[in-house]
């Protein structure tokens, strides 16, 4: 039975059981649903980062790593502040001109991170002397680092997960093993920062593939939030012509994730596609599966209206 897959941890299990068998697929969304409902209610909490929380490169658009999907395009739309004298002059503006806070991001090392130790005092500085909200993208962190994030006060820290070899080796170009993302979330839980992993649906070619393994490294770590991002075909990528996991594939995964998580806080986060199945799989997922949602369509907001649901909008991450 799937009920026994999910309690002992092989959700890939669970995945197959219901992608081959109609009934137990519904089953699965149903119990998913039933606890979104016992644990939250008709609440769906969204945001919208905007200008009030914008997204910083620390890099540019500098990045070692040129990953399939992404192929350094998402850099181009962020604020490129690569000195920490840059970032705090950047932070006192945006903090007087009443913003929220911001994404600290940039380019991957051959590492696997973005260097941020540079920045760290910069940080720190800006945490004390303003009311900006501050969540890092930091790729993985060693012991290190995490007590240095820990120490700048940082308010949380974004990873992005890779739970099979191969989307290592393939995909992102990074000589890693997945077991350190576990070793990373790991990391930063010794420090007490909030942690909010990131689970990227179809991103191995748009196939299920490291989903199960990223996800019982979060089980394991105890997540403050669990973000799901799905495989966006990105324009001047090598993805660019890929399709993007189906719309059931997807709710299954997260679906899943809801049972073995409980009343953890889920998010369908910023990266999905575009077009109908943006739509559905927005609907689908904040009535049957998440608590909270990045950039939600007019669409969403006004069924969701509808059908009396009661809707708390923030202008930061889904993260925080």
């Amino acid at each position: 039975m799937w009920r026994v897959y999910i309690s002992n941890g092989e959700y890939e299990k669970a995945f197959n059981q219901g992608k081959s068998n109609k009934e137990i697929w519904n089953e699965i969304l149903a119990e998913s649903r039933r606890l979104r409902e016992k644990f939250y209610d008709k609440k769906i909490h969204l945001y919208y980062p905007g200008d009030k929380f914008p997204p910083i490169s620390v890099t540019g658009t500098v990045c070692q790593l040129n990953c399939k999907h992404c192929g350094r395009r998402y850099l181009k739309h962020m604020v490129p502040l690569t000195t920490p004298n840059k970032l705090k002059e950047f932070c006192r503006k945006l903090a007087d001109n009443g913003g929220n806070g911001c994404l600290i991001s940039g380019g991957y090392t051959l590492g696997g991170f973005v260097p941020l130790k540079p920045f760290i005092e910069a940080i720190k500085e800006i945490k004390e002397t303003t009311n900006l909200e501050i969540n890092v993208h930091t790729g993985v962190v060693d012991q290190e680092t995490a007590e240095l994030l820990a120490y700048a006060g940082v308010d949380g820290v974004s990873v992005d997960i890779a739970g099979d070899q191969r989307i290592l080796d393939e995909i992102y170009g990074l000589k890693r093993t997945p077991e350190d993302y576990l070793k990373t979330l790991k990391n930063l839980k010794d420090q007490n920062i909030r942690i909010t992993p990131h689970i990227g649906i179809g991103f191995y070619y748009g196939q299920i593939l490291h989903e199960f393994k990223a996800l019982q490294f979060v089980t394991e770590v105890d997540p403050d939030v669990l973000v799901f991002v799905v495989l966006r075909p990105t324009r001047g990528t090598a993805f660019e012509k890929i399709s993007p996991p189906s719309l059931e594939d997807t709710l299954l995964i997260m679906a899943i994730s809801r049972i073995a998580l409980q009343d953890k806080s889920i998010s369908l986060g910023c990266m999905r596609p575009s077009g109908s199945i943006r739509l559905e799989l927005e609907y689908e997922s904040a009535t049957s599966i998440v608590d909270r949602l990045a950039t939600p369509s007019r669409y969403l907001i006004t069924r969701l209206k509808k059908e009396g649901y009661e809707i708390k909008i923030d202008e930061k991450c889904c993260t925080l």
